[in-house]
Protein backbone atom coordinates (compact mmCIF):
# COMPACT_ATOMS: atom_id res chain seq x y z
CA UNK A 1 0.00 0.00 0.00
CA UNK A 2 1.56 3.45 -1.05
CA UNK A 3 0.50 6.98 -0.39
CA UNK A 4 0.67 10.57 -1.94
CA UNK A 5 3.54 12.68 -0.64
CA UNK A 6 4.93 16.08 -1.90
CA UNK A 7 8.40 16.99 -1.27
CA UNK A 8 9.83 21.28 -0.83
CA UNK A 9 13.09 22.50 -2.10
CA UNK A 10 15.62 23.82 0.29
CA UNK A 11 16.05 27.38 -1.15
CA UNK A 12 15.70 30.61 0.01
CA UNK A 13 11.96 31.17 -0.71
CA UNK A 14 11.38 27.84 1.14
CA UNK A 15 9.54 29.06 4.70
CA UNK A 16 6.33 28.98 2.88
CA UNK A 17 6.61 26.14 1.48
CA UNK A 18 7.79 24.29 4.60
CA UNK A 19 4.89 25.54 6.60
CA UNK A 20 2.57 24.29 3.75
CA UNK A 21 4.20 20.91 4.11
CA UNK A 22 4.03 20.55 7.58
CA UNK A 23 0.63 20.48 7.75
CA UNK A 24 0.72 17.12 4.87
CA UNK A 25 4.15 15.63 6.13
CA UNK A 26 5.16 15.05 10.26
CA UNK A 27 8.52 15.26 8.91
CA UNK A 28 9.04 17.52 5.37
CA UNK A 29 10.57 15.63 2.49
CA UNK A 30 13.53 18.26 1.36
CA UNK A 31 14.78 18.30 -2.25
CA UNK A 32 17.62 20.09 -3.70
CA UNK A 33 18.71 21.27 -7.52
CA UNK A 34 22.16 19.73 -8.28
CA UNK A 35 24.91 20.85 -10.88
CA UNK A 36 27.95 20.36 -12.04
CA UNK A 37 29.14 23.68 -13.86
CA UNK A 38 33.03 23.24 -13.97
CA UNK A 39 35.31 25.85 -13.40
CA UNK A 40 34.72 28.15 -16.70
CA UNK A 41 30.80 28.58 -15.84
CA UNK A 42 30.54 29.08 -11.80
CA UNK A 43 31.64 31.99 -10.14
CA UNK A 44 31.76 29.57 -7.12
CA UNK A 45 33.92 27.35 -7.90
CA UNK A 46 36.29 26.36 -5.08
CA UNK A 47 39.77 26.80 -6.68
CA UNK A 48 42.16 26.10 -3.91
CA UNK A 49 39.30 24.65 -1.30
CA UNK A 50 41.60 22.50 0.74
CA UNK A 51 38.75 19.99 2.53
CA UNK A 52 37.06 17.73 2.29
CA UNK A 53 38.96 17.56 -0.92
CA UNK A 54 42.01 19.85 -2.42
CA UNK A 55 41.15 21.63 -5.28
CA UNK A 56 43.99 22.16 -7.03
CA UNK A 57 44.53 25.83 -8.96
CA UNK A 58 46.57 24.19 -11.28
CA UNK A 59 44.24 21.09 -11.93
CA UNK A 60 40.43 23.19 -11.23
CA UNK A 61 38.53 20.51 -13.33
CA UNK A 62 39.18 17.73 -11.50
CA UNK A 63 36.37 14.87 -9.56
CA UNK A 64 38.43 16.31 -6.45
CA UNK A 65 37.02 20.26 -7.40
CA UNK A 66 33.93 18.98 -8.60
CA UNK A 67 33.67 16.78 -5.01
CA UNK A 68 34.26 20.47 -3.32
CA UNK A 69 31.44 21.66 -5.32
CA UNK A 70 28.98 19.49 -4.39
CA UNK A 71 29.30 19.42 -1.00
CA UNK A 72 29.45 23.30 -0.74
CA UNK A 73 26.11 22.98 -2.70
CA UNK A 74 24.87 20.37 -0.16
CA UNK A 75 26.13 22.41 2.70
CA UNK A 76 23.96 25.55 1.59
CA UNK A 77 20.75 23.51 0.80
CA UNK A 78 21.13 22.47 4.15
CA UNK A 79 21.27 26.08 5.94
CA UNK A 80 18.58 27.18 3.76
CA UNK A 81 16.37 24.77 5.10
CA UNK A 82 17.88 25.66 8.73
CA UNK A 83 17.06 28.90 8.07
CA UNK A 84 13.52 28.45 7.28
CA UNK A 85 12.75 26.62 10.26
CA UNK A 86 14.02 29.35 12.57
CA UNK A 87 12.09 31.57 10.25
CA UNK A 88 9.01 29.49 11.77
CA UNK A 89 10.18 29.92 15.04
CA UNK A 90 11.19 26.16 15.74
CA UNK A 91 15.17 26.78 16.05
CA UNK A 92 16.56 29.33 17.55
CA UNK A 93 18.74 31.83 15.78
CA UNK A 94 21.85 30.20 16.16
CA UNK A 95 21.21 26.58 14.95
CA UNK A 96 23.15 24.78 12.52
CA UNK A 97 20.79 21.30 12.34
CA UNK A 98 17.20 20.79 11.46
CA UNK A 99 15.08 20.13 14.36
CA UNK A 100 13.98 16.71 12.23
CA UNK A 101 16.01 13.94 10.41
CA UNK A 102 14.24 14.68 6.88
CA UNK A 103 14.42 13.11 3.57
CA UNK A 104 16.60 14.42 1.77
CA UNK A 105 16.28 13.90 -2.51
CA UNK A 106 18.99 15.21 -4.73
CA UNK A 107 16.97 16.67 -8.29
CA UNK A 108 19.14 15.71 -11.30
CA UNK A 109 18.19 17.44 -14.36
CA UNK A 110 19.99 17.99 -18.01
CA UNK A 111 18.31 21.27 -17.49
CA UNK A 112 21.01 22.43 -15.15
CA UNK A 113 24.37 22.58 -16.08
CA UNK A 114 26.72 19.67 -15.95
CA UNK A 115 30.37 19.01 -17.43
CA UNK A 116 30.37 16.64 -20.48
CA UNK A 117 32.76 14.82 -18.13
CA UNK A 118 30.54 11.90 -16.27
CA UNK A 119 33.33 11.25 -13.69
CA UNK A 120 33.36 15.16 -12.40
CA UNK A 121 29.73 14.94 -12.35
CA UNK A 122 29.36 11.79 -10.33
CA UNK A 123 32.35 13.02 -8.20
CA UNK A 124 29.90 16.45 -7.51
CA UNK A 125 26.72 13.94 -6.46
CA UNK A 126 29.07 12.40 -3.70
CA UNK A 127 30.23 15.45 -2.68
CA UNK A 128 26.60 16.21 -1.89
CA UNK A 129 24.99 13.09 -0.34
CA UNK A 130 28.92 13.41 2.14
CA UNK A 131 27.70 16.38 2.92
CA UNK A 132 23.89 15.40 4.00
CA UNK A 133 25.43 11.97 5.77
CA UNK A 134 27.12 14.57 7.92
CA UNK A 135 24.26 15.75 9.13
CA UNK A 136 21.43 14.39 10.42
CA UNK A 137 19.29 13.74 8.17
CA UNK A 138 16.93 10.00 7.54
CA UNK A 139 17.64 9.49 3.94
CA UNK A 140 19.36 10.19 0.76
CA UNK A 141 18.49 9.68 -2.34
CA UNK A 142 17.88 10.49 -6.04
CA UNK A 143 15.01 11.70 -8.34
CA UNK A 144 15.97 11.46 -12.18
CA UNK A 145 14.89 9.70 -15.47
CA UNK A 146 17.03 7.14 -16.59
CA UNK A 147 18.31 9.19 -19.49
CA UNK A 148 19.16 12.37 -17.84
CA UNK A 149 20.74 10.00 -15.26
CA UNK A 150 22.38 8.34 -18.34
CA UNK A 151 23.47 11.31 -19.86
CA UNK A 152 24.81 12.82 -16.65
CA UNK A 153 26.25 9.94 -14.49
CA UNK A 154 27.17 7.73 -17.18
CA UNK A 155 24.98 5.10 -15.98
CA UNK A 156 26.88 4.99 -12.74
CA UNK A 157 26.63 2.37 -9.88
CA UNK A 158 27.94 4.39 -7.04
CA UNK A 159 25.26 5.39 -5.34
CA UNK A 160 23.37 1.47 -5.90
CA UNK A 161 22.73 1.52 -2.08
CA UNK A 162 20.28 4.83 -2.37
CA UNK A 163 16.84 4.64 -3.12
CA UNK A 164 15.25 5.96 -6.46
CA UNK A 165 12.53 8.41 -6.89
CA UNK A 166 10.95 7.86 -10.32
CA UNK A 167 9.14 10.88 -12.29
CA UNK A 168 7.32 10.34 -15.68
CA UNK A 169 4.57 7.99 -15.23
CA UNK A 170 1.17 8.75 -16.51
CA UNK A 171 -1.69 7.62 -13.99
CA UNK A 172 -1.44 7.05 -9.84
CA UNK A 173 -2.32 3.07 -10.99
CA UNK A 174 1.39 3.67 -13.47
CA UNK A 175 2.73 5.35 -10.31
CA UNK A 176 1.75 2.29 -8.65
CA UNK A 177 3.23 -0.04 -10.48
CA UNK A 178 6.81 1.03 -10.27
CA UNK A 179 7.28 0.34 -6.79
CA UNK A 180 9.01 -2.84 -6.35
CA UNK A 181 11.56 -2.38 -9.19
CA UNK A 182 15.33 -0.91 -9.56
CA UNK A 183 15.57 2.52 -9.73
CA UNK A 184 18.16 4.45 -11.53
CA UNK A 185 20.87 4.18 -8.50
CA UNK A 186 20.47 0.57 -8.97
CA UNK A 187 18.64 0.86 -5.22
CA UNK A 188 14.97 0.49 -4.55
CA UNK A 189 12.53 2.82 -6.39
CA UNK A 190 11.20 4.92 -3.02
CA UNK A 191 8.84 7.09 -4.74
CA UNK A 192 6.71 7.38 -7.87
CA UNK A 193 5.54 10.58 -9.70
CA UNK A 194 2.56 10.91 -11.81
CA UNK A 195 0.16 13.29 -13.67
CA UNK A 196 -2.61 14.45 -11.60
CA UNK A 197 -4.51 17.35 -12.51
CA UNK A 198 -2.05 18.92 -14.48
CA UNK A 199 -0.06 18.86 -11.45
CA UNK A 200 2.76 16.18 -10.38
CA UNK A 201 1.81 13.81 -7.63
CA UNK A 202 3.86 11.19 -6.04
CA UNK A 203 3.29 8.29 -5.23
CA UNK A 204 5.09 6.38 -1.62
CA UNK A 205 6.00 2.76 -2.16
CA UNK A 206 5.26 0.74 1.30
Amino acid sequence: MGSCTAPIRASAPVTSELAWAERHEPVPILYANTADPGPALSSHWPTGQLTPEYCDPGQPNSPACSYDYGWNAAKDSYHDAVNAYISLGQLPANATQTPHANEWWLDIESANSWEPNTTNNVSELQGEVAYLQSQTVSTIGFYANASDWKTITGDTTAFSSLPAWHPGSGSQRQAAAVCGTTGITGGPTRYSQYASAGFDADYRCS
